[in-house]
């Protein structure tokens, strides 16, 4: 027996379910601050978080911080590359940064004519950034196709404030949100932003807090607390998320779109959808006021960040590994609820297959024994 690795994939959930304490948040060392943001790399390794007066980085999952030379401003939005190299954030004007120090890349507006960015999001290359204009009468959505060395005005909408943009990996499918008085609308591109549709998605005065989108475009969640709403055919038709908690105000989710996070400043939570808002679970979290999330490309692993607070991350659960004559065993906490085993003999192929052994629970674990072979063999937990 040899070369055993373990890995874990995502909670699963069946539907309108209500399990407490089902995902594990912990506390990092990331200093107390107003965070306002936070990105996150594809595989959740780089983490980026922007508040007030400071951008803090991780390279790795959060165990340790650096503040970055950044301008003491006060920060309204972060967007990251999926390699985690391609940081871009916003204060009003847009900053961009490939190692620890910001510059200027772009002040929107002109003498006269004051506008000021307040939502950006990014491609997974870091080469496409779109960013939302957010002041009452001078609304725009600007592009770049070049990292942010030059900018694009493609959308304007009078008196109708933009506060929320989202991207897909490619950067060709766009979403942007605006405030008004009489109805929430919702624009959508399929081409960078060169041409835009407007999404009615409801004739009510929606004041948006948060948009996501999966990596093809395909799914899109938007938050206007208390409303929750979700398209499945890149923002062509919306539905209202019928048992999504209340008040959620910002989203994220999986490059599959399946999974759904949400936090909600309101009742001081972070929830979970497992199976695309079917059902939900809560977490471990402290009750707090949190200000944003973001999360791994499979969805197994998270960041979160309170406004007044800390910055908290989640991981995936361990597996854990026993030798004894003739057998290995294999443990995880029964937390971990609805996990299936799976073993494979090559990561390459990454051709899983179901341990059918039944788990027995021991002392909060579950376990399952395998008889001992010489071969290589692989393990992780991923849902059914």
């Amino acid at each position: 027996m040899k070369n055993f690795m373990f890995w874990a994939a995502i909670l699963f959930c069946s539907a309108k379910c209500d399990v407490a304490s089902a995902q594990s948040w912990t506390r990092t060392s990331a200093p107390t601050n107003a965070w306002t943001a936070v990105a996150a790399s594809a595989d959740g390794t780089h983490l980026v978080a922007v508040g007030n007066r400071f951008i803090y980085t991780s390279t790795n999952y959060g165990l340790t911080w650096i503040s970055n030379s950044a301008p003491t401003v006060s920060w309204l939005s972060v967007a990251s590359s999926a390699d985690g190299a391609k940081l871009a954030a916003v204060a009003n004007s847009v900053y961009t940064n490939s190692g620890t120090v910001w510059t200027l890349a772009f002040s929107p507006g002109s003498p006269g004519n004051q506008q000021a960015a307040g939502a950006i999001a990014s491609s997974a290359d870091g080469t496409k950034l779109v960013i939302a204009d957010y002041l009452l009468f001078t609304p725009l959505i600007y592009t770049s196709t070049n990292a942010g060395a030059t900018w694009l005005s493609v959308i304007s909408s009078p008196s109708a404030p933009w506060v929320a943009v989202a991207s897909s990996a490619d950067g060709n499918h766009l979403a942007a949100a605006r405030t008004s008085a009489t109805s929430g609308a919702i624009y959508t591109s399929t081409n960078a932003g060169a041409s835009w549709v407007s999404n009615n998605v409801s004739s009510l005065p929606f004041l948006w807090t948060a948009l996501a989108s999966s990596a093809n475009g395909s799914v899109l969640l938007a938050a206007a607390p208390p409303m929750f709403l979700a398209s499945t055919n890149a923002g062509s038709n919306w539905t209202f998320v019928a048992n999504a908690p209340l008040a959620i105000n910002k989203v994220a989710c999986s490059t599959n779109g399946n999974v759904w996070f949400g936090v909600s400043s309101n009742s001081g939570q972070i929830y979970s959808s497992l199976n695309a808002g079917a059902g939900w679970i809560t977490n471990n979290a402290p009750r707090t006021n949190w200000s944003a999330i973001a999360v791994s490309k499979d969805g197994n692993r998270a960041v979160a960040a309170v406004s007044g607070g800390g910055i908290y991350t989640l991981q995936p659960p361990p597996l854990i590994i026993t030798a004894a004559t003739n057998k290995v065993s294999i443990f995880w906490t029964t937390n971990e609820i609805g996990f299936g085993l799976q073993q494979s003999t090559n990561l390459t192929t990454a051709n899983w297959v179901a341990v059918t052994n039944d788990p027995v629970v021991t002392n909060a674990f579950y376990q399952v024994s395998l008889p001992a072979t010489n071969r290589q063999q692989f393990f992780r937990l991923a849902a059914p």
